[in-house]
């Protein structure tokens, strides 16, 4: 029974990318001296690793809670036209000491929809850490899921302060992939007419 399910674990964890890597998630270089308050704000979805994602336009708010929490309220404009907003907030693990290395845990909607996948355990809990920034122009963003420590799958997101980012940026970023060896495709996001009417 047992390997029966590792069998189907697998296969689902390799069916969802092509960017699936054999072995456990690897430590990668970070932002260095990263610092959180300047990085609150609003953030554009530039480029993903996802490309059968349903949703354009998408929007990130990072705000300081009362209680010092940071929220992260994500907006999307969908296929039809509908607006969805969902809730998250990013925090440290007891043993992660570097500032630039925090952990996002998804809002109940995305619990109910598996958005994670078939992580075991994973309490819908993902890493987030920000490999490149220079607050006011672009984000460089990595996680990563695994399935026993047996594989592993890559997700970035590059974002930025505007809608769109000049290729010179994105460039940069891409090479700075290659350069940590994390190889993946990255898809456009959407980010044309994205005037929503309330």
């Amino acid at each position: 029974m047992q390997l029966l399910y590792l069998t189907l674990l697998l296969a689902a964890h390799c069916s969802l990318a092509a960017t699936t890597n054999w072995g456990m998630c690897r430590d990668y270089p970070v932002q260095e001296n990263f610092t959180m308050a300047p990085y609150l704000g609003t953030w554009y979805e530039i480029e993903q690793t996802d490309s059968e994602k349903g949703h354009r336009c998408l929007m990130e708010q990072y705000i300081v809670t009362k209680d010092n929490k940071v929220e992260l309220l994500t907006q999307t404009v969908q296929d039809d036209g509908s607006v969805e907003i969902h809730e998250g907030e990013l925090f440290y693990e007891s043993n992660i000491k570097n500032p630039a290395k925090f952990h996002f845990r998804v809002s109940s909607e995305y619990e109910r929809m598996g958005y994670l996948g078939p992580e075991p355990l994973s309490r819908f809990v993902m890493r987030y850490w920000v490999l490149a920034t220079d607050y006011t122009t672009y984000s460089l963003v990595y996680s990563c899921t695994t399935a026993l420590g047996i594989t592993h799958k890559h997700y970035v997101w590059i974002m930025g302060r505007e809608r769109h980012l000049s290729k010179n940026v994105t460039d940069s970023l891409h090479e700075l992939l290659k350069t940590n060896n994390i190889q993946v495709t990255l898809f456009p996001t959407d980010q044309n007419n994205c005037e929503i009417k309330y």
